[in-house]
């Protein structure tokens, strides 16, 4: 008995590690390889790495957060080009870039998605200029993740 619970504590602990250092590239383009799926007639977006970052989330969570802004890109009439992985000061960051399709007028509703990302650590932020909108989401830290021109061992 005594063996069993221990193989499955042993089980819980590695699984939460795993998803505490989490790499952002590879949920990023199981999103963007899934929207296109849905989305056969549609643009494939390019996805970008710029960074080699980890993000403090498990990557079924952080992969259905990019799979819903990729949908709520596609329902406000948004074609969505570019998916950019950077690490930035507020922590690693997937930054969506989008353009209006001609005539598109429906609201970008983003709120609950915004909820769920914030009680998690992260933010989400979007920037309109035009008919470019970039949507920015900034993930939970991994663990042992130096912030963006901070040096190790100084607070």
């Amino acid at each position: 008995m005594a063996a069993s619970v221990a193989s499955l504590f042993d089980g819980a602990v590695s699984s939460r590690r795993a998803a505490l250092k989490t790499p952002v590239a590879p949920f990023v383009r199981e999103a963007a390889a899934a929207h296109r799926g849905n989305h056969p007639e549609g643009q494939v977006p390019q996805v970008v790495e710029r960074d080699l970052v980890h993000c403090g989330v498990p990557p079924a969570e952080a992969s259905r957060w990019v799979l819903r802004l990729l949908g709520a890109l596609d329902r406000a009439g948004r074609d969505t080009r570019r998916l950019e992985i950077a690490r930035a000061e507020d922590g690693p960051c997937v930054s969506i870039a989008s353009v209006a399709r001609r005539g598109a007028t429906p609201p970008l509703d983003l709120h609950a998605l915004t909820l769920e990302i914030d009680r998690a650590g992260g933010t989400l932020r979007t920037t309109a200029t035009g008919d470019a909108l970039v949507v920015r989401l900034v993930l939970p830290r991994a663990i042992g993740d130096v912030p963006v021109g901070a040096r190790e061992g100084v607070r």
